[in-house]
């Protein structure tokens, strides 16, 4: 079956050169036949150029992930349209999503029997998001005729937080190993020079130093910084969200999954081992301590699918803080609702180093966060 129809613009010029002609063959009016002669012209053009096949839509590609403000393109590929003159879409995308054209209008001249449609967008908040859902056009020489709407599938990203900026040169209370790259306040096995000092029993002997050593008579070693090997759990506390998520302002859940993936980043490239824990009915998320880049791609992955959830009764006993002694706790926390700090006061009791931050996004004039 063709997929081409007749537009509006088609059956109106039709229309419109046969009511001339008829007034003109009754009024006998040759000048009539003048001013209906381009629109005859236009429509029997049109209808001896009327395209032949069904054009199709091939689904739409793009990244399947990405991270917040990062640029990426969108396109869809159009087949099938031979004897077409152009192609329009009209495509609209998920809140946070800005696109290049703004509108979400494109236009593309097809090349040979297909058209390439693309347009350039970014997300500018963490979590899943929809790009280019809508339908496209073809149109005929002089739009006389028309294929479409034909619909195409939205493609599903998975928006991954962004990394602000973070900073910290104080090491985890209690490390556990030396693997790390943070010097340790104790002296053992490391890269980074302490001091010399006379041999003793059970020094190794590639640590001697033999200058000193000549000039002194006596076996002096080198002595070393040991490395630290931190285990750190980031608990992030996604019981509400306070704020107005529909503006660019940031609610309490973007600084809070920022945060995180701020401190996991910056945890992991010193070498210690990292960990996540969300508090929420929704997606109650654990993410074991590890370290690596591996574990920094997983632990962006559990945030951009954070979603708030109240902790109703018995829901803080599922959420317990677990975490191995001399961990350190960092449970980041719009410190609003009881669950987190309780659960928090509860890991202080247990002997666990625990440091709260607050996560709490600016008021309102009344002075209580907005719940978005």
């Amino acid at each position: 079956m063709n997929g081409w129809r007749p537009t509006p613009a088609l059956l109106t010029a039709a229309a419109a050169t046969a009511g001339l002609l008829v007034i003109a063959v009754l009024s006998q009016n040759s000048g009539l036949v003048v001013v209906a002669a381009p629109l005859l012209i236009i429509s029997v053009w049109s209808l001896l150029d009327r395209p032949e096949g069904r054009p199709r839509v091939i689904d739409a590609t793009t990244v399947p992930r990405t991270h917040e403000g990062a640029t990426q393109t969108w396109s869809l590929r159009v087949t099938d349209l031979a004897g077409a003159e152009i192609v329009d879409a009209t495509t609209s995308c998920t809140a946070h999503v800005d696109t290049d054209p703004a509108s979400g209008l494109l236009r593309a001249v097809p090349s040979g029997e297909s058209a390439e449609l693309s347009m350039r967008w970014a997300a500018r908040r963490w979590g899943p998001a929809e790009v280019g859902s809508g339908s496209c056009v073809a149109f005929s020489t002089w739009s006389g005729f028309r294929a479409g709407p034909l619909p195409f599938r939205p493609s599903r990203v998975q928006v991954s937080p962004a990394i602000p900026a973070f900073t910290a040169t104080g090491g985890a209370p209690r490390p556990a190993g030396l693997v790390g790259q943070n010097r340790s306040q104790r002296r053992g096995d490391g890269s980074e020079f302490a001091d010399i000092r006379g041999f003793q029993s059970g020094d190794r002997l590639r640590r001697i130093h033999w200058p000193i050593s000549a000039r002194t008579g006596q076996l002096h070693v080198r002595t070393t910084y040991a490395e630290l090997d931190s285990e750190i759990l980031l608990v992030l506390d996604a019981e509400e969200e306070y704020g107005d998520s529909s503006t660019h302002a940031e609610t309490s859940l973007d600084i809070g999954v920022r945060s995180c993936a701020a401190m996991a980043a910056h945890l992991l490239q010193r070498g210690e081992r990292v960990g996540l824990q969300v508090l929420s009915s929704v997606r109650p998320e654990r993410v074991r301590s590890r370290g690596g880049s591996g574990q920094l791609r997983r632990i962006l992955h559990e945030l951009s699918g954070v979603r708030p959830g109240a902790l109703g009764a018995g829901m803080g006993a599922r959420n317990r803080i677990r975490a191995s002694r001399g961990t350190l706790v960092v449970v980041v926390t719009p410190l609003v609702g009881t669950a987190a700090t309780t659960l928090a006061a509860e890991a202080a009791q247990r002997g666990l180093p625990t440091v709260l931050v607050d996560s709490l996004p600016a008021v309102t004039a009344s002075g209580d966060p907005r719940s978005g």
